[in-house]
């Protein structure tokens, strides 16, 4: 009679423990899936109060609105060097991607906007014309002339990384190498001591030191009030961005 109940106790406890393996093994896949999610944002901008974003206006011209429409739920809409900072932050390797486009307010090639990225940044910015951040790396594409350059900032200082690219989409010399009123993909990908972006299939990399960077968060930005046209907008919709 002992015999037997000892051989049901082992079986229980053989049952214990893998039942408790079992737990763990679900708490561990669980856990994952929760930092997976956490790690990875889709924004179709249709949701009123922007959750995911947090905003900054150096300056009283600077403006951010919201778009609804039908297709793609939403655009976000910045109008004069209005920078828009994901909450979320990316201190390592991460991938962001959207699309965007730009409105011609009729300044022709010279005054049309420009597509500022803003990563590995604290988020300060300047509150001196031209309302550039005081650090991170920052990528800059003129859609005017189709110059794309990758800069470091430091303390307010800006320095190019690397030769600047130029990309033209347009034919026409006389207008904007980068046509006003189409979407163009962006995709940017970056870790602590390089970034490569691509725009419209086109690609620039630069280099740098991680020492030379202080945080992690991401923005987005487009140019000051400049020129005859005065006010300058872009739309971005779309956007993903993760850990790879």
């Amino acid at each position: 009679m002992l015999i037997r109940i000892v051989g049901c106790n082992k079986r229980r406890g053989k049952e214990r423990e893998i039942l408790k393996s079992l737990l763990l093994s679900a708490a561990v896949l669980l856990a994952a899936a929760c930092t997976a999610q956490a790690q990875y944002i889709e924004e179709k901008f249709a949701d009123p109060k922007l959750s995911n974003w947090s905003f900054h206006l150096p300056h009283q011209y600077g403006n951010v609105g919201r778009l609804v429409t039908e297709k793609d739920g939403g655009q976000l809409v910045l109008g004069n060097r209005a920078y828009a900072f994901l909450r979320r932050e990316f201190p390592g390797a991460f991938t962001v991607r959207f699309q965007w486009q730009w409105e011609d307010m009729g300044g022709g090639v010279a005054y049309a906007d420009h597509l500022c990225i803003l990563l590995r940044a604290t988020g300060s910015v300047s509150e001196k014309r031209p309302f550039l951040p005081e650090d991170g790396i920052y990528i800059v594409l003129d859609a005017g002339y189709g110059t794309l350059n990758i800069h470091k900032v430091a303390g307010g200082k800006v320095e190019r990384l690397v030769e600047e690219k130029r990309i033209r989409l347009e034919q026409d010399e006389k207008k904007p190498a980068i046509p006003a009123g189409k979407w163009h993909k962006v995709e940017v990908v970056g870790d602590v001591t390089a970034v490569t972006v691509s725009i419209a299939g086109q690609t620039l990399t630069a280099k740098f030191e991680e020492k030379d960077v202080k945080g992690g968060l991401v923005g987005i930005s487009n140019r000051e009030a400049v020129g005859p046209p005065g006010p300058h907008r872009s739309r971005l919709r779309s956007l993903e961005a993760f850990v790879p």
